[in-house]
C-alpha cells in the first residue's frame, strides 16, 4: 500500500490558467523596453540610464531562478508562493508609486 494519495490529472483550463501567468511572469521583465524613450525623459535621464532598469529587471529574474527555485524543493510551496507573491506586489506598487529615479535623485543633490 501506498501512503501517498492519489493524484487527479490537471484540467486543460488550469493548464491554460497556469500557462498564462507564467506567460505573464516572464514577459514582466520586458514590458519596459518600449517605453524606455518616455521613461528617461519623465525621469530626466539618459536613455541608456533607462536601459538598466531592463536589465536590473533580467538580472533580478536571474537571480530569483537561482535563489527562490531551489526553496520550492525544501519548503511548504504554497506558502513560498504566497509570500513571494505578496512581497512582489509590494515592490511593484512601491515602483509605481516612485516619483523619481533613484539615480536622477542622487545625480541632481
Amino acid at each position: 500500500m501506498s501512503s501517498e494519495p492519489e493524484q487527479r490529472p490537471l484540467s486543460p483550463r488550469l493548464v491554460l490558467l497556469m500557462a498564462i501567468a507564467c506567460g505573464a511572469a516572464v514577459a514582466n521583465i520586458y514590458y519596459a523596453q518600449p517605453l524606455l524613450s518616455t521613461i528617461a525623459q519623465e525621469f530626466s535621464i539618459s536613455d541608456g540610464t533607462a536601459g538598466l532598469l531592463v536589465t536590473a529587471s533580467q538580472v533580478g529574474y536571474a537571480i530569483g531562478l537561482v535563489l527562490l527555485v531551489p526553496l520550492g524543493d525544501l519548503l511548504e510551496r504554497r506558502r513560498l508562493v504566497t509570500r513571494i507573491l505578496v512581497v512582489t506586489a509590494l515592490a511593484l506598487a512601491a515602483t509605481a508609486a516612485a516619483r523619481c529615479s533613484p539615480v536622477a535623485w542622487r545625480s541632481s543633490a
